[in-house]
């Protein structure tokens, strides 16, 4: 899920974390306390410093706030979907009794709960609360349905800035090695073409045109190719 696309991000040149808690070294809440608007600066800054064509964070929790990212013009969002069924039984697997690392008890990160029956831990914080929905399985339903509903309104408030890429198709090994090694080229051409589109300036587009060498995104993002 979000490990493999932060890896995949990487392996083409971005300067990507996954799920990093700097710069406030605390997890990635969902609903922060604190203002908002000095929460995403400050995460902004940090990713700018990085440099590069695609500098970023790879994480779910980012979504509440991803409206006040996108209201600065330079940034762009990349997000991933998973069937929907799949995407409910990998979240009740990894949060069954030894599902996940630490977890010896089950574990309810979708409903508010006193830690009576489940296990009370920090991925709380990272998730919304549906305290209506009558089962786990239930409230990570209304998660995925409310996720990807607010995915789809940015898509279309912010036309051409959010990309949103199908798992686990993005990652299965026969569609790679069918691809064979143009896979990489065409992933890296797509998201590094979408990263770059509000970023270049005129002249920095054709320095790289002029001198494809030179360019981290290479010659045929050099060329203007489109996704």
């Amino acid at each position: 899920g979000t490990a493999s696309l932060a890896a995949l991000l990487t392996a083409v040149g971005g300067r990507v974390t996954h799920e990093a808690s700097l710069p406030d070294a605390r997890c990635e809440v969902w609903e922060p306390a604190e203002d908002a608007r000095a929460f995403t600066k400050r995460r902004l800054a940090r990713w700018r410093a990085r440099g590069g064509v695609l500098a970023g964070d790879v994480n779910y929790a980012h979504l509440p706030r991803a409206a006040r990212y996108l209201a600065d013009p330079s940034v762009k969002v990349v997000a991933l979907r998973r069937d929907r069924e799949k995407t409910i039984a990998s979240y009740e697997a990894w949060t069954a009794p030894g599902g996940a690392e630490g977890s010896v008890a089950d574990r309810d990160h979708w409903r508010p709960h006193a830690g009576d029956f489940f296990q009370v831990d920090e991925w709380d914080l990272t998730f919304p609360k549906y305290p209506d929905a009558p089962s786990k399985t239930d409230a990570i339903g209304s998660y995925y349905d409310e996720y990807y509903g607010a995915v789809d309104a940015l898509s279309a408030r912010y036309p051409g800035r959010v990309l949103l890429l199908d798992s686990p198709a993005l990652f299965d090994d026969a569609v790679c090695g069918r691809a064979g090694p143009s896979f990489a080229l065409r992933f890296k051409r797509t998201v590094l073409l979408f990263a770059m589109r509000f970023k270049r300036t005129a002249s920095a587009f054709q320095r790289c045109k002029n001198e494809p060498k030179r360019c981290s995104y290479g010659r045929d993002a050099a060329a203007g190719m489109r996704i």
